[in-house]
């Protein structure tokens, strides 16, 4: 019976500083409450909770039509530019929303988060056997919905974030803007012509520091607003490797940190970009603008790629059932495995604390996590790797 339960829990395995063993609810379930779910309600314009509930109810109206004969995408395009709501209509996947189904591509690092967009459909859904014929309807009318909202929205003069989000779907198809290098993970390189920059945004990514300063003085804009997606002025201004405008903001009073809602260890923080580009005058220039023990946070220890947990947790079933009959005569135990880690994110030694009375279990427990856990370096407060550890609790229910 001990064994069994061992087994049994090693199916969660306990990752530490993870909810590995919290269950998640089926995607197609939940997938029309993501687009406010995990948005903590804050000063920030954007994120007020008035706007969030004015959105939820304009995406539930809209969805519901699409049940319907459909609405005109392009009708509903400018209701929403009249309402100040410039979110793409997009496919919900487990990770972020994804508009690249419906014709739109934003480079945006990490892709876009729910509250980023209009959720009015799930990634793969057309690809499933098994719907009716009126599902399959459905889903091809909220496509073809979806690829003339965003046209519609894309080409409308008012669109504030054409050097964000373009026509196209080949940009960072499965994560924003996986695959590419930090400096172009924020936005289009080629911006697109604005003769007169509409937001400190705009300014910050053009280096614009003549409007920026126009701006700044009117007294008409808030230096720390953070856009739809989450990033401030200075974040754009570091993006784009500005460094005028950027210290024109942080003479303003930009914070570090970014919007109101934000902390430096966001990854969309200035600081943070910053450290992903690893643009160490920036850095250091923002040092002073923060409390020490802030920065000393920034340093990460390795961080494992989440696609191998999963093969992990298995292959730690097999292990227990091999020893299944030695492993129910001993005490239960928790164990630490930690792994060293090289600056190049490769695994160089494991060890097993305090250890089982049997070292060949403890053997092969090393063995699998160096075998088949993959490791994101462990970065100082710089941003620039450096070897580290990664620790994984491993729970032995015995006697």
């Amino acid at each position: 019976m001990a064994g069994r339960t061992y087994a049994a829990w090693l199916v969660c395995a306990m990752l530490l500083g993870t909810a590995a063993c919290t269950p998640r609810e089926p995607e197609q379930e939940r997938i029309w409450d993501e687009s406010q779910t995990g948005v903590a309600a804050c000063d920030e314009p954007a994120l007020t909770p008035d706007v969030l509930k004015r959105q939820r109810l304009a995406d539930e109206a809209l969805r519901k039509a699409l049940l319907a004969a459909g609405p005109d995408p392009a009708v509903e395009a400018r209701k929403a530019v009249v309402a100040g709501d410039f979110r793409l209509a997009a496919a919900m996947t487990m990770d972020a929303a994804h508009p690249r189904l419906y014709g739109a591509q934003c480079r945006i690092a990490g892709g876009l988060d729910p509250w980023m967009a209009r959720v009015i459909g799930v990634e793969g859904e057309d690809a499933a056997d098994d719907r009716s014929g009126a599902e399959r309807a459905h889903q091809s009318r909220v496509a073809s919905f979806g690829r003339r909202y965003n046209q519609a929205l894309l080409a409308d003069p008012r669109y504030p974030y054409s050097d964000v989000c373009r026509p196209g779907e080949d940009a960072g198809k499965a994560s924003g803007a996986a695959g590419l290098a930090p400096e172009q993970a924020y936005g289009f390189p080629d911006l697109a012509s604005r003769p007169i920059p509409a937001t400190l945004a705009d300014a910050a990514r053009r280096g614009d520091t003549a409007s920026l300063g126009r701006m700044l003085r009117s007294g008409r804009h808030d230096v720390n607003a953070a856009d739809m997606f989450g990033l401030t002025a200075l974040a754009w201004a570091i993006a784009y490797r500005e460094s005028d405008a950027v210290e024109a903001l942080l003479r303003a009073k930009a914070s570090p940190a970014g919007s109101k809602c934000q902390s430096l260890l966001d990854a969309s923080s200035p600081i943070q970009i910053a450290r992903s580009m690893q643009w160490r005058s920036e850095i250091l220039r923002m040092r002073s603008m923060v409390a020490p023990e802030e920065f000393d946070e920034l340093a990460e220890q390795p961080q494992m790629f989440e696609k191998e947990e999963m093969t992990f947790r298995l292959a730690l079933i097999e292990l227990a059932k091999r020893h299944e009959e030695e492993l129910a005569r001993q005490e239960s135990s928790v164990q630490l495995v930690t792994i060293a880690v090289d600056d190049a994110g490769k695994a160089l030694s494991c060890k097993l604390e305090p250890g089982t009375p049997l070292p060949v279990f403890d053997r092969e427990v090393c063995t699998l996590a160096m075998n088949v856990l993959r490791f994101r370096p462990a970065r100082n407060t710089f941003g620039t790797a450096v070897p580290g550890e990664f620790t994984v609790a491993v729970r032995t229910m015995g006697k």
